[in-house]
């Protein structure tokens, strides 16, 4: 018994020229993923890199780090006129606690401490208290490395 093929070869090629393109189109598929995937793991890198590379933007001048982070803080918040209760030096870091202050010039020192002596912070415990004001409960402030 003899099988006649002829009347099939132009299905049979239509057939295997999709199969041979349905192969490359999952293969182009998962070469795109892949390196989507790698785009979205940089992108998280490069968030992750955001604060240190702001902080370099803004990098303090190198006596600013001639300080104790301790007296840096306490004299800066004499300077801006704000009234620290007592500071508690851990370290590397620095914290301390507001009973009640206005929440404008509380984030407009921290923000001039960032510029000037390196400073940021690492923990911030609030919540309000009468118009305006806030009552810090946890302030921890620290410096990043340093940066040759």
């Amino acid at each position: 018994m003899r099988i006649d093929l002829l009347p099939w070869r132009i299905p049979l090629i239509v057939l295997g020229a999709f199969v041979v393109l349905q192969g490359a189109a999952f293969w182009l598929l998962s070469t795109a993923s892949q390196e989507a995937q790698t785009a979205r793991e940089q992108l998280a890198w490069i968030k992750k890199q955001e604060d240190v590379v702001n902080w370099i933007r803004q990098k303090p001048d190198e006596s600013a780090f001639n300080q104790s982070l301790a007296q840096a803080v306490t004299e800066s918040a004499q300077r801006s006129g704000i009234v620290l209760l007592p500071v508690v030096s851990q370290g590397d870091t620095v914290q301390m606690t507001f009973a009640s202050i206005e929440f404008n010039p509380l984030f407009s020192w921290l923000q001039q401490m960032q510029q000037t002596a390196g400073v940021v912070v690492i923990s911030l415990e609030l919540t309000p208290a009468a118009s305006g004001e806030v009552n810090v409960s946890r302030l921890v402030l620290g410096r990043p490395p340093r940066v040759q």
